[in-house]
């Protein structure tokens, strides 16, 4: 990062009008990453998404399958709905794993400082975070809140977020959640055709929703965010100018998260990640000389330096649903007892709710489940082999940021040269037809030179390796 970031929680909002990523860091290590690219040409996370849908198949053991106008049917859990009923839902998890899109009828509206889920008994409940001046203001206030609250029906959550807002700000966003709510409403019930009733949050709205009122510090380059953290009471925010993270470290973080190994230090002990459809498997390894004298303790110290890391690394690469850990194997009851206190505690720090269970299995593996809300990060940049359906490949996605980030750098260096005329650059054939007028502006909008693209339909498509180039002098 071309910045040093300090200790605590820290978040660094990068924006240009081409893309947007920002990071989440604790104690200068990154725990979550979000990227928006105007020139990917992805299809857009449809996680929380509000849709009129229509029930095609009631007859499925446990679930009810509904049409939303989507390229898959969707489903929700239960059934008992009629066939050719139209349902109100929303979308909990997007499409991984090969899996289809999961919904829900229990619609959920968030706030930085509020959660309202319509349809449920009229009640208030409180963040356990929330100071007691807060909760005794609050109570104060509850009648007010109840009042609203009947108008509509359902259950109102404050979050921690409401101990930095006074009560007619926390009123004022609860009749704006209201508001939205009945326009919702009107639109499902005089929308004559299924399909998309409110658009989930792009990847800065779930920034500013669910990290940034949490953070110690904001480092920005934008005028918007910098207002908005103002208003969530970000106690240190740093205004900067000019590129705060480089594609080129994206695509580095990118390698990170996609590999099955992460080294933890220089002595040997790594983390080793496995993915099924079922759960993910997570394998503490080290090497035996590192242990010391004291066998017991030094097993225990190795797996404790693990800990931190595999926390980290379960929101940084967002692995949802049951979690096994092979930890290296200790014989001590209390130094196991240890252990799974001290994974608790690390957890604490995600976003995320997580459950790690209090003993380890007869295999002696540690379990827990971590809510799976959408695909793990890196399968927005892989694809399965058509073919064997088990190998992994980066997308040509991956590959257009990694030949805009390399000609970027290419084309700096040639620009200074004053014999360099032009730049060719020759591309494989399925990177060739992705590369739009807008992204040939965009990669030579800092040059003077002159730069063409060919294709080339012998060159191979490699991600890491995008294309071929000669400068002609």
């Amino acid at each position: 990062m071309t910045i040093p970031l300090p200790i605590g929680v820290v978040g660094v909002f990068d924006k240009t009008p081409e893309r947007t990523i920002i990071t989440y860091n604790i104690d200068k290590k990154p725990w979550a990453y979000f990227a928006d690219f105007s020139f990917d040409i992805q299809k857009p996370s449809i996680l929380n998404n509000i849709y009129k849908a229509k029930v095609v198949n009631n007859q499925v053991q446990g679930a009810t399958f509904l049409d939303a106008g989507l390229d898959r049917d969707l489903f929700v859990s239960g059934v008992g709905y009629s066939l050719g009923e139209y349902l109100l839902v929303q979308i909990t998890s997007d499409d991984h794993d090969g899996k289809t899109y999961k919904a829900t009828t229990k619609i959920t509206l968030k706030t930085p400082s509020l959660i309202f889920i319509p349809n449920e008994k009229n009640e208030i409940a409180y963040s356990q975070k929330l100071t007691i001046e807060k909760k005794k203001e609050l109570k104060t206030a509850e009648n007010e809140f109840l009042s609203r609250l009947k108008t509509v029906g359902g259950r109102l959550i404050i979050r921690t977020q409401a101990n930095k807002e006074c009560i007619y700000n926390l009123l004022t966003e609860f009749e704006e959640v209201v508001k939205l709510y009945q326009k919702i409403k009107y639109d499902f019930s005089h929308q004559t055709q299924i399909g998309l009733l409110k658009r989930g949050e792009n990847k800065e709205e779930l920034f500013i929703k669910d990290y940034l009122p949490s953070l110690d510090t904001l480092i920005a380059n934008d005028e918007e965010i910098v207002s908005v953290a103002k208003r969530l009471g970000v106690k240190n925010i740093i205004k900067e100018k000019g590129e705060l993270i480089t594609i080129t470290e994206y695509l580095e973080s990118l390698k990170e998260i996609a590999s099955k190994e992460i080294q933890i230090n220089d002595k040997g002990v790594n983390i080793r990640f496995n993915y099924t459809e079922a759960c993910t498997f997570i394998d503490v390894n080290a090497a035996r000389f590192i242990y010391g004298k004291n066998r017991e303790e030094g097993v225990l110290k190795t797996n404790l330096l693990s800990v931190g890391e595999i926390a980290r690394q379960l929101c940084l690469r967002n692995i949802g649903g049951a979690v096994l850990i092979d930890f290296i194997s200790m014989k001590n009851p209390d130094y196991n007892s240890r252990l799974i206190e001290e994974l608790k505690k690390q957890c604490e720090s995600d976003r995320i709710n997580v459950k790690v269970y209090a003993e380890p299995t007869k295999l002696g593996m540690v379990e827990l489940v971590r809510e799976r809300k959408s695909r793990r990060t890196i399968c927005e940049w892989v694809e399965q082999c058509p073919y064997c359906k088990e190998g992994e490949f980066f997308t040509k996605e991956y590959a257009l940021l990694n030949l805009i980030a390399e000609l970027k750098e290419k084309l700096l260096v040639a620009d200074l040269q004053n014999q360099v005329s032009e730049l060719v650059v020759n591309v494989p054939e399925n990177l060739y037809n992705i590369l739009s007028p807008e992204i040939k502006e965009y990669i030579t909008r800092d040059t003077t030179l002159k730069v063409t693209f060919n294709l080339d339909s012998k060159l191979p498509f490699n991600p890491n390796s995008p294309f071929t180039y000669q400068f002609v002098v």
